[in-house]
């Protein structure tokens, strides 16, 4: 089904390219959960009875799936983001969103790219359902899991996803586009807060203190900020004092300290 903007129907998983997966998993009594089923449980179908908030959100999440199914079905892909949504045997390809949506609009104000929007949306996945990384929990029983980064938590219930996470969603198992995007991200890390992407190591998340705790930078633990998460959904946007990253203008005046002061 071809993709179309705005309140439209979404390009639909072509569930035949995605399907034949190579990993498959059983837990317990349950039976197997084949990517199929996956994607069926994850298909968003037509976004007409929602707002302009939820559609962009949706759009994006899509693109997002797509990629993550992509990395499902050929784990072993040296091909990164750029090149894989160029192919035109592919159908992975940046939504166009709602333009009065708060998601769209968070994305201009901070000029994001393909890059940083692949960030951001992993993490609103992870604010929106845990199943979503169903193919990344998966593949983390295997030898993948040095490469998809991330971790496990909740009896192997919930993955948490990291920075390395991302960097394996956009340059697969090449060493050459993660280094790439290691580079590019570890350039504007202290970008992230204001992105409203908070970012902590694993043994801080395990000891429950704030503090900073040392750690590989590529394996922080990534997570999006409550307050931006009810924004994206078409909540008020958060003032200052909800998020401490949030922009703020620095203004400059030629005015003398006294000259400021109101006379009573």
């Amino acid at each position: 089904m071809e993709q179309k903007s705005g309140n439209k129907s979404l390009q639909t998983f072509q569930t035949n390219n995605y399907s034949k997966g190579k990993f498959a998993v059983s837990q317990g009594n349950f039976p197997i959960l084949s990517l199929e089923d996956y994607l069926t449980w994850v298909d968003i179908g037509t976004t007409d009875d929602l707002d302009e908030h939820h559609q962009a959100i949706f759009l994006e999440l899509n693109w997002w799936l797509q990629i993550v199914c992509y990395r499902y079905k050929n784990p072993d892909s040296k091909v990164g983001i750029i090149q894989l949504m160029d192919d035109p045997k592919t159908s992975i390809r940046l939504p166009h969103l709602p333009i009065n949506s708060h998601f769209r609009h968070w994305i201009d104000l901070h000029g994001l790219g393909t890059e940083e929007r692949l960030m951001l949306i992993t993490t609103v996945a992870l604010s929106l359902d845990d199943f979503l990384f169903f193919p990344l929990l998966e593949m983390m029983q295997t030898n993948f899991s040095s490469i998809i980064g991330g971790r496990i938590v909740n009896a192997s219930r919930q993955f948490l996803p990291s920075i390395q996470t991302v960097l394996f969603l956009l340059g697969g198992i090449s060493l050459k586009e993660r280094a790439h995007y290691q580079k590019y991200f570890q350039s504007q890390h202290k970008q992230l807060p204001a992105w409203g992407i908070e970012s902590k190591s694993a043994q801080s998340l395990r000891s429950g203190y704030e503090t900073e705790v040392e750690d590989e930078w590529k394996n922080l633990l990534i997570s999006l900020r409550p307050a931006i998460w009810q924004y994206f959904l078409g909540g008020a946007m958060p003032q200052p004092e909800e998020n401490q990253q949030l922009p703020l203008t620095l203004l400059q005046s030629e005015l003398q300290m006294d000259e400021l002061v109101l006379a009573d």
